[in-house]
C-alpha cells in the first residue's frame, strides 16, 4: 500500500553534500533575518514623541489625546503639550452618528482640567488655565468667549 505522503528518503548512492549546503544555506537566511531585524530595531525612535506620530500617522486622536494627556502630567508647564493635548481633543469629531446612535465629543472633562488650573493654588498653572480655556475657545471660533477667558 502506498503512502499517501511524499517519501523523504534519500537514494542509496545519493551524496549528503546537497543536504548539507541547504541546512547551511538555511541557518545563513535564518541568521541574517534575526540579524537585520536587531540593526532594524535600534533605528525605529522610541519614547512617547514616537507614539504621539503614530497616533498622528494613523489619525487615532483617542490615541493622541491618550499621549498628550500623559505628556502634560508629566511636564504641568510645557505649553506645546497643552496645545497638542487641546488639538487632539478638538480633532476628535464634535458628534459620530453610528447605525443606532449618536455620539457626542464630552468637552466638560477638559473644561474641568483648565477650570481647575484657574483656581489652582500655583501662580503659574493659574497662567495656564486661561490660556487653555482662550486656546480651546478660538479653535471652536468662538472669539468673544476666548478673550474673556484669556482676559480673565
Amino acid at each position: 500500500m502506498s503512502s499517501p505522503f511524499f517519501a523523504f528518503s534519500r537514494r542509496q548512492g545519493a551524496a549528503t553534500g546537497g543536504y548539507r549546503r541547504h541546512f547551511l544555506i538555511s541557518l545563513l537566511v535564518i541568521g541574517s533575518v534575526i540579524l537585520g531585524s536587531a540593526v532594524a530595531a535600534q533605528l525605529v525612535p522610541r519614547g512617547p514623541r514616537a507614539a504621539l506620530e503614530g497616533a498622528r500617522a494613523i489619525q487615532d486622536y483617542y490615541a493622541l489625546e491618550r499621549e498628550y494627556t500623559r505628556l502634560v502630567e508629566a511636564d504641568l508647564y510645557n505649553l506645546d503639550n497643552h496645545r497638542g493635548l487641546l488639538d487632539a481633543h478638538l480633532s476628535i469629531p464634535k458628534e459620530i452618528h453610528a447605525r443606532h446612535s449618536t455620539i457626542v465629543r464630552d468637552d466638560m472633562q477638559i473644561q474641568n482640567r483648565y477650570n481647575g488650573y484657574i483656581q489652582s493654588a500655583d501662580t503659574r498653572l493659574r497662567e495656564i488655565g486661561p490660556y487653555g480655556m482662550g486656546y480651546f475657545c478660538a479653535r471652536q471660533l468662538q472669539a468673544d468667549r476666548a478673550l474673556g477667558k484669556c482676559l480673565t
